[in-house]
């Protein structure tokens, strides 16, 4: 008995200086750790809630099932989405367990992202009589991944600036002036200096090839910053694209659009 409860004792102070925020209830929703991490977090002192089923004051301005709750209660995954709309999954370390990630609004002064774990507490017989549930503050993380997206946007969107720069002054500027050499040297050969047939050939190949240099930078241009891209937008160029590799090139394509325009 004495070893029962010096065992007791030492799980209680383990997990009240744990730096891990949690608590865990019983099979009657009642409090039965509050430990200090949770309390520094929520606000709420050990001795205000130990022994109540007050623990969704935590987060939620108005009484509802925290995680844990839920556990207890044997919820089925459906009833648990009720709560969590898409924002929680089962554990793949605990069987029986879901964690989640959620924004709590309430929680310091700006706010909180946390990701939170409840487990079932079973008995001997594999009985759940009560539930524990651990919490991390993820908010810096969560600033750092917007943060990332942010940032990577901005690059996306200077790439995609100075792809549309450079097709348009290879546009203007590069192909203008290949094209019109090779018109001028179209004149010039039908004018008809008096050249020998094999120079009229050279003339005339050398034009080709000009004419090939302006249909590879026009391809280029296009292969860059496709113009139906600003005309038309993402989604109808790719399908325009799609069907020119389909008629140009005999080459089967099929474009598959995974959720909605925008």
């Amino acid at each position: 008995m004495a070893q029962s409860l010096l065992s007791s004792e030492m799980l209680v102070k383990v997990a009240d200086g744990s730096p891990i925020p949690a608590f865990v209830i019983d099979k009657q929703h009642k409090v039965t750790h509050w430990n200090t991490a949770i309390g520094a977090l929520s606000g709420i002192k050990k001795e205000e809630i130990i022994g109540t089923d007050e623990q969704w004051r935590a987060f939620y301005t108005e009484k509802r099932p925290a995680m844990a709750d839920l556990i207890v209660d044997g919820a089925s995954a459906n009833e648990i989405e009720v709560y969590y709309r898409g924002k929680c999954k089962k554990s793949g370390l605990i069987d029986g367990a879901y964690e989640a990630e959620d924004f709590f609004s309430d929680l310091g002064r700006n706010g909180k992202w946390l990701h939170f774990t409840a487990s079932p507490i079973r008995d001997n017989n594999g009985e759940i009589i009560g539930a524990i549930e651990t919490l991390e503050d993820i908010t810096e993380r969560k600033g750092a991944e917007d943060n990332l997206r942010y940032y990577l946007q901005e690059i996306t969107r200077a790439q995609e600036e100075e792809r549309r720069r450079i097709a348009r002054e290879l546009h203007d500027d590069t192909a203008q002036l290949l094209g019109s050499l090779s018109r001028q040297l179209d004149n010039f050969i039908r004018k008809k200096h008096g050249f020998a047939p094999n120079e009229v050939l050279f003339l005339k190949d050398l034009q080709a090839q000009l004419n090939r240099g302006v249909q590879g930078m026009h391809r280029f241009i296009q292969a860059l910053r496709p113009s139906l891209l600003d005309d038309l937008g993402l989604i109808p160029a790719l399908r325009s694209l799609a069907g020119g590799l389909q008629e140009s090139d005999g080459i089967d394509t099929e474009l598959k659009v995974l959720g909605g325009e925008r």
